[in-house]
């Protein structure tokens, strides 16, 4: 395998500098103390942490990500909460009738909603089919370890 930048052995597999640079932590925390404030006395604490470190290296040589439909569908919502809001102040202003503010809310919730429907469809189209090909390509891509270019294995490559 060489690079066809440099031209050097030295490559490792993208999957490999991805999980290199991945670490998950979980920390513990104790403490005591004193208060001499009105109600003084002694009291303690504890705390704790989880998470996720990972270099720029890793985050720069991480797979594809899947989109994630949760954000899209609390945006959904939330922008029919909204417009329901918006559509009563208008009434309350006396802006708008009631009567039309019963009429007009139906079509721009449709509008909402089919908006919404058509962004999760390309969410489930891109997740399904386009992702699992990135997802190959990704795992028969090579990064070099002198200039740090990314390439993919060919078959001829592999033959040799």
């Amino acid at each position: 395998m060489q690079c066809p930048k440099c031209g050097t052995d030295e490559c490792t597999k993208l999957s490999l500098v991805y999980l290199n640079g991945v670490s998950n932590l979980r920390t513990t925390s104790r403490g005591r103390g004193f208060d001499f404030g009105e109600m003084a006395g002694a009291f303690s604490f504890r705390s704790r942490g989880r998470g996720r470190f990972q270099t720029r290296l890793s985050k720069m040589a991480g797979p594809p990500l899947k989109l994630r439909y949760r954000h899209l569908i609390l945006c959904w919502g939330l922008g029919l909460g909204i417009m329901y809001w918006l559509f009563g102040y208008l009434v309350w202003l006396r802006e708008l009738s009631a009567v039309r503010s019963v009429a007009l809310f139906p079509q721009y919730a449709h509008v909402l909603s089919g908006v919404a429907l058509f962004v999760l469809a390309s969410f489930w189209w891109y997740n399904h089919q386009v992702r699992p090909q990135l997802l190959r390509r990704w795992e028969r891509s090579f990064m070099c370890d002198r200039c740090g270019a990314i390439f993919e294995q060919f078959e001829e490559q592999e033959a040799a």
